[in-house]
């Protein structure tokens, strides 16, 4: 890795490190001889935390058909990796809500965060794979890099925006050629930073090119065709405007995954509908006004 990604990282370690809480939590779900009533007792001792758990597994984004009132009922129902994976998702979006920059719109940048890990996992679905939550996370965090770049440097990376015209293979690559890393690497090193499986790291590191990555690719070539598919959505765009409707999946990518050709058209059957509901759920409270 480049020094300079890491004296880039270095400067923002302090800036978004994991929250006091999600340490715990790690700690206790890494741990073989813990319960399931354990990790429940450990977050439930986050009120915030609780609420926003309570409040996302009760959402269409799980519909579940009763209500569930605590987190060991929820931890029941999802299970300790499950329950950490939304733990996860919930402490890196809140983290990377407070880092300011005048070069995207917050709810447009989470708008299509969430786009991608909701297609992401919906596409992860129709493969069968056995736990699709953790690609929601690999979909959610896959541009989370891009907010410290475009922080850091602003003017710089406002003229790849502008250039890179709603294309963010385009935006990748001119990433790599200006500032010698892009927002693929970034994020993946953040997650490395949090402890998060390889598997995740990798999946976002590799989400522009899965053919590069090497070993297992089938994760980052999800993520890769959910972020083109949302890229084309005027609802899920990273972009104030949708990108070309022409621009498609690489080919190649596509048959990583085995995916059946008619994937993309069911995996945007409602996506609408679930975004929105997703979003008014795990979208952090102090972006909606922005």
């Amino acid at each position: 890795m480049p020094n300079t990604l890491n004296s880039f990282i270095d400067d923002f370690a302090a800036l978004v490190s994991p929250p006091e809480v999600w340490f715990r939590i790690n700690e206790v779900v890494q741990n073989p001889h813990s319960s399931a009533s354990d990790v429940a007792d450990v977050t439930a001792r986050d009120p915030a935390l609780t609420v926003k758990l309570l409040k996302i597994v009760n959402s269409p984004f799980y519909n579940f058909p009763t209500r569930v009132d605590t987190v060991s009922r929820a931890v029941t129902i999802l299970g300790t990796s499950e329950l950490f994976t939304l733990v996860t998702a919930i402490s890196a979006a809140k983290v990377f809500a407070n880092i300011p920059n005048n070069l995207v719109r917050p709810t447009t940048f989470w708008r299509h965060s969430i786009c991608t890990g909701i297609m992401t996992r919906k596409l992860a679905r129709q493969c069968n794979v056995l736990h699709p939550e953790r690609l929601y996370v690999a979909g959610l965090l896959h541009d989370i890099g891009s907010l410290l770049l475009y922080r850091k440097f602003s003017e710089k990376a406002a003229k790849a925006v502008l250039a890179a015209n709603g294309d963010e293979q385009v935006l990748y690559h001119l990433e790599s050629e200006i500032f010698g890393f892009n927002h693929a690497q970034i994020g993946a090193e953040l997650m490395r930073q949090w402890n998060l499986p390889s598997t995740l790291v990798e999946a976002i590191k590799y989400h522009h090119d899965p053919a590069q990555m090497p070993g297992d690719s089938f994760d980052s070539a999800l993520v890769h065709i959910a972020d083109t598919a949302a890229n084309r959505l005027d609802y899920g765009c990273f972009m104030e405007h949708s990108a070309d409707a022409t621009l498609l999946p690489d080919p190649a990518v596509w048959r990583m995954t085995g995916l059946p050709a008619q994937a993309l058209e069911q995996a945007v059957e409602g996506l609408e509908e679930e975004l929105n509901a997703a979003v008014a759920v795990f979208l952090p409270e102090d972006v909606g006004s922005r």
